[in-house]
């Protein structure tokens, strides 16, 4: 396992373990402590290379790049539908006249961030996980 693999393992692992915490925090009515599980889960992500980085050797080749470059991209463009879905929503949901919240209208970027990270990660895995001799990138 390379150190791409591990840095989207790890960050999958964390997404999806926050998102679990925050759930549950959120159901008790513990807000205050979900948004700080929500700045570590981003702490954690951001440091992620760092974790990983082996000094002294050499940590990515083009493959890795085109195989980066290519999660990055498809990654871009999930999170772009998702964000356009979830800004149209209150529009659809409330109506011209209605209003929402602002503390819900923060989930949008926070949702726009797990989306993003998840489906890299995923595709970061996926582009690993198959045989791309005879296939270009």
């Amino acid at each position: 396992m390379n150190r791409a693999q591990k840095i989207a393992w790890f960050n999958l692992t964390v997404m999806v373990a926050g998102v679990v915490l925050v759930m549950v925090m959120a159901t008790i009515k513990v807000i205050e402590f979900a948004i700080v599980i929500l700045l570590v889960i981003g702490g954690l992500v951001g440091i992620s290379p760092v974790l990983f980085w082996k000094k002294g050797k050499f940590n990515f080749d083009e493959r890795d790049e085109r195989i980066s470059e290519r999660g990055i991209l498809m990654a871009s463009v999930i999170t772009c539908s998702y964000f356009t879905v979830m800004c149209l929503m209150p529009l659809v949901t409330v109506g011209l006249k209605g209003s929402v919240p602002v503390n819900e209208l923060i989930g949008i970027p926070i949702g726009a961030f797990i989306c993003f990270v998840t489906s890299k990660s995923v595709i970061t895995l996926l582009a690993y996980g198959r045989d791309i001799k005879n296939v270009q990138m």
